[in-house]
């Protein structure tokens, strides 16, 4: 029998606890499992393999896909152009040219895209990979050359050569950093023919890039070649005086540089004397500014492509061309002139040009065309009838010395506000006959000194009864010493 009094009942409270208890526990677990099920569900989503990146994967894959397309197929096409089937360069620009998806081609074929960024290399075979990107150190255009110095006058460098490796040759005779980081190294090594002079190596890891080109092997006067292969340029924006005065320079590589953010491009490639070629088929030069004393004295210079120029900005191309002497034919056809306002000695002394073409230059800004064709000695004919001058005030010396001139029609030119016409067109040469000049109007001109002298066969010239107007004071001084024409009284006023 079981004894009652020993047993002890819970109150009912008591039971109530208890499975308040229980429901809190599997409340908790519920959550908890919850919780679980939706940590799982967002790593699917967001985690590494998640779904959302592996969409994104796809979509980047699906456009790097489509842009090695792009350059096989440009490539398959280059290729078809060439006898030995090869892609080059040139080639593939041709064929991308027009596409407006690429930002540059390397000269060892690796081509960056313009919106992604993303580069790919071609091999000879048109096959198109993806380039594994490495960041390049930047070297100090100051570091450099001040501290060149501390080991050879800028005049001891015979050749430079930048290289896409560090790889010191133990008998190097200098060895210097020119980077912040101490990444890009330069060293110098005793010329094999002449060992009190150096050939200059600068090296970086897959390449350098540069952040300014002002002045960087300007003076560098006995230095017979310079390989730039390896230089980046791509946000370099000045360029003035890049290598001024290498005059023994022969061999020169800038086939690689990137131009597209140059603003100053004036006296790049001045007092080069023994420069025979410079290929220039990469420049762009779409941002360019100051293009004055560019090519002054590249006196070997015989051949000169400029078709791809974009001078759409440009303001100034004061003796651009100055004494290039050797250079035969110029077809600037291509030039927007539209902003110029300095066309100064342009062609002064470029006195084998026998072949100008400006025929589309837009002049309506230009202020100053003095001496702009003096002694070009070889020219026969130059068509003007594009040229406004209405805002030119100094034509003294434009066509002096172009002794060679069988006929010169200036017909349409506005003088209205010019000043000084001094020796304008002194010694044209015993061709020129006749000279029509009926628009002159010279109510303005002060200076007229030996402005028609040295023209022994020029019998007739042509001007306007009522715009042909010589002011008081005006320096009239032997202005007809020499010529067929001898004084005022004889000109063909109309």
């Amino acid at each position: 029998m079981i004894n009652l009094k020993n047993v002890k009942l819970k109150k009912k409270g008591n039971f109530k606890n208890e499975n308040r208890g229980i429901t809190l526990i599997a409340l908790a677990i519920t959550i908890i499992i919850i919780l679980i099920l939706a940590g799982i569900s967002i790593n699917t989503l967001t985690g590494d393999n998640g779904i959302i990146g592996k969409a994104a994967e796809a979509k980047t894959r699906t456009e790097i896909d489509r842009e090695k397309e792009l350059i096989e197929t440009a490539a398959v096409q280059a290729m078809g152009k060439q006898r030995n089937g090869s892609v080059t360069v040139k080639g593939l620009q041709d064929e991308l040219k027009n596409d407006g998806e690429v930002e540059k081609i390397r000269k060892d074929i690796v081509v960056t895209m313009k919106d992604s960024k993303r580069q790919y290399s071609v091999d000879d075979d048109g096959n198109v990979y993806e380039y594994e990107y490495v960041e390049l150190s930047v070297m100090s255009n100051s570091i450099f050359r001040n501290k060149l110095k501390s080991y050879a006058s800028y005049s001891d460098i015979l050749s430079v050569k930048v290289l896409d490796n560090v790889n010191i040759p133990e008998d190097a005779k200098y060895t210097f950093e020119v980077s912040e980081d101490k990444k890009i190294k330069a060293w110098l090594m005793q010329n094999s023919e002449d060992n009190e002079k150096y050939d200059l190596y600068i090296g970086g890891n897959k390449g350098i890039i540069i952040d300014s080109c002002e002045h960087l092997f300007s003076h560098f006067e006995n230095c017979i070649t310079i390989d730039l292969e390896n230089l980046y340029t791509d946000n370099v924006t000045n360029m003035i005086y890049m290598f001024y005065y290498c005059k023994s320079l022969k061999n020169l590589n800038i086939s690689n540089l990137a131009t597209s953010k140059v603003t100053n491009m004036a006296y790049l490639f001045a007092v080069c004397n023994n420069l025979e070629k410079i290929d220039l088929s990469n420049f762009d030069t779409s941002n360019v500014i100051k293009m004055e004393r560019m090519f002054r004295e590249c006196w070997k210079l015989s051949n000169l492509d400029l078709s791809n120029f974009n001078t759409s900005k440009v303001d100034n191309m004061w003796e651009m061309f100055y004494e290039c002497k050797s250079i035969e034919q110029l077809d600037l056809t291509n030039f927007d002139t539209s902003n110029v306002t300095d066309m100064s000695s342009m062609f002064e002394s470029c006195s084998k040009l026998s072949n100008l073409n400006i025929s589309s230059f837009n002049t309506s800004k230009v202020k100053d065309m003095g001496k702009m064709f003096r002694l070009c000695s070889s020219v026969t004919s130059l068509n003007l009838s594009s040229f406004n001058t209405s805002n030119v005030t100094n034509m003294s010396y434009m066509f002096q010395g172009c002794n060679t001139l069988t006929s010169l029609d200036l017909s349409s030119f506005d003088t209205s506000n010019v000043t000084n016409m001094q020796m304008l067109f002194y010694n044209c040469g015993n061709n020129l006959e006749s000279l029509n000049i009926i628009n002159f109007d010279t109510s303005k001109v002060t200076n007229m000194y030996r402005m028609f002298a040295y023209n022994r066969n020029l019998k007739t010239i042509t001007v306007s009864a009522s715009k042909w107007v010589i002011a008081e004071g005006t320096d009239t001084t032997e202005m007809y010493l020499n010529c067929g024409v001898t004084s005022n009284d004889e000109l063909d006023k109309r």
